[in-house]
């Protein structure tokens, strides 16, 4: 018995691979716009990509919470280096000033 067991979690670990497309991909994918896109959308073509073994071996998420009382702005990281972060920052900097 693992620890997920112990907990009463499943175990089981959903496979993206063939997840349909949302509704948020099917109208960004039209329009160009990031702005019909939900991150729940965002998560899920990740997730179907690297299920259907697209190699991406870094990556940021940033993300915005709001609270009852406050607004945040967190970020996750997977990189190997602080080096490697920069880089894939100021890399998707200028994807979207050359999107807009």
């Amino acid at each position: 018995m693992n620890y997920l067991d112990r907990r009463g979690i499943d175990p089981v670990i959903e496979n993206f691979k063939d997840y349909p497309l949302t509704i948020g991909e099917i109208r960004s994918n039209k329009s160009d716009n990031a702005s019909d896109w939900s991150p729940r959308d965002v998560l899920i073509d990740i997730l179907r990509r690297i299920d259907n073994g697209i190699n991406i071996n870094k990556l940021i998420i940033s993300f915005n919470v709001v609270g009852e009382t406050d607004e945040y702005t967190h970020y996750v990281a997977a990189t190997k280096t602080r080096g490697d972060c920069l880089a894939l920052l100021a890399r998707a900097t200028w994807l979207v000033n050359e999107a807009t």
